[in-house]
């Protein structure tokens, strides 16, 4: 019952304002801990729960800067480099350079043909860069002076740090992408299938969801530009009819509110392609 909760919390937040958002995470975050107090749920429960809840706040945080995207302040600075992967420059690349002050203005160019890319008109200060977009088969990633960084919910600290002067147009932005480890497969029951199913690679750890997908029409999902890892892979969606599912070695097995066994868990190496993982 608390799995399903929090999942149409999830559901709900796809139509809800920022501030109502907030407050949804607040109330099932109180909800939680008073479930916990009269002794409804178990510690190992409670915890899973508040790690899904956090991991949640985290990415709304990321998405509301995401959805900012428009031109930064005007100026006459600029950050210029190119994208590379495995040594090769990289087209259609999406970057997003954000600013460092509260407001956390961002706004994002593809890559050319080449590789190259190019951010003109900015004003004097403090920026970092990413390239996060959760639909290519990359490797989350930051720039760094120190070199590309790959990061998950990326939180840019002093390396991460591009700060210009007024005019100066600084070159060399460089990042370096890895192709991640991917996963599909197909979801099914009585010989048919089903769609808007949601898939989440979840870490062992329980310390967040770290991929996502759909089931289309023919119930098929991919999941692709995962990091190496151990994960677990749940089937979910709070408005239908089936029992939530984890895949197994051995088959689908029921998504209870107990422990996994690391034994279910995806071995995901860089680069893995998994297929026919299916429910």
């Amino acid at each position: 019952m608390m799995r399903n909760i929090i999942f149409t919390l999830i559901w709900l937040f796809t139509g809800a304002s920022v501030s109502a958002k907030e407050n949804l995470i607040d109330v099932q975050r109180a909800v939680l801990q008073e479930q916990l107090a009269e002794g409804h749920i178990l510690n190992f429960e409670y915890g899973q729960k508040m790690a899904t809840l956090n991991a949640l706040e985290l990415s709304e945080q990321r998405e509301q800067k995401e959805a900012t995207l428009k031109s930064g302040p005007a100026g006459t600075a600029s950050v210029a480099g190119t994208v590379e992967v495995s040594g090769v420059g990289q087209a259609d690349i999406q970057l997003t350079l954000f600013t460092l002050d509260p407001q956390g203005f961002g706004f994002s160019v593809l890559t050319d043909a080449t590789g190259a890319f190019s951010f003109p008109d900015l004003a004097p200060g403090d920026y970092y860069m990413v390239a996060n977009n959760s639909s290519d088969v990359y490797i989350n990633a930051m720039w760094s002076s120190a070199g590309t960084e790959q990061c998950y919910i990326c939180s840019p600290v002093v390396n991460n740090t591009i700060t210009l002067s007024d005019g100066e147009n600084r070159t060399g932005v460089n990042m370096a992408l890895e192709v991640g480890a991917s996963v599909s497969g197909q979801v099914t029951a009585g010989g048919g299938f089903v769609p808007d199913i949601n898939l989440s690679l979840v870490t062992i750890d329980y310390q967040g969801f770290r991929g996502f997908a759909q089931t289309d029409a023919t119930g098929n999902y991919s999941i692709a530009g995962m990091p190496a890892g151990d994960y677990f892979l749940i089937a979910t969606n709070p408005s239908d009819i089936y029992i939530d599912a984890i895949w197994t070695s051995t088959g689908t097995e029921a998504y209870l509110n107990t422990p996994f066994d690391p034994a279910d868990a995806l071995t995901m190496m860089v680069g893995d392609v998994l297929v026919d993982y299916d429910f």
